[in-house]
Order: structure tokens, then C-alpha cells, then sequence
């Protein structure tokens, strides 16, 4: 999945939440939607380095 597709589900789930009433109407779901995919790009590579190097090869 490309960076685009995922960046426009993560705003698609934001205006969703808008809509429900359980996020902010005044958030730019555009915005939120990156500060999310760099949080979680931001929490993927620590975990897949502090790996040990004798598990990567089983991954």
C-alpha cells in the first residue's frame, strides 16, 4: 500500500470520527493524518531495531 493510500484511510477515519462526534469537528483531518503515520513510522523502527539479530533472520 502506497504512502498516499494510507495517509488518505488514516483522514478518511478521522472525518468518520468527526462525523460520530468523537473527534474534534475543528481538527484538519489531512493534518492529524500525518502527525498519526509519523507517530507510528516513529514507533515501528525502534521496535524492529532493538530486535536481536538472531531473530531477524526468522523474520
Amino acid at each position: 500500500m502506497a504512502v498516499t493510500q494510507v495517509m488518505a484511510f488514516y483522514a478518511d477515519q478521522i472525518r468518520a470520527a468527526q462525523v460520530a462526534g468523537q473527534v474534534s469537528a475543528e481538527l484538519d483531518a489531512a493534518k492529524e493524518a500525518t502527525i498519526l503515520f509519523a507517530f507510528a513510522q516513529g514507533m515501528v523502527h525502534p521496535a524492529l531495531v532493538m530486535v536481536p539479530n538472531r531473530c531477524r533472520r526468522s523474520i
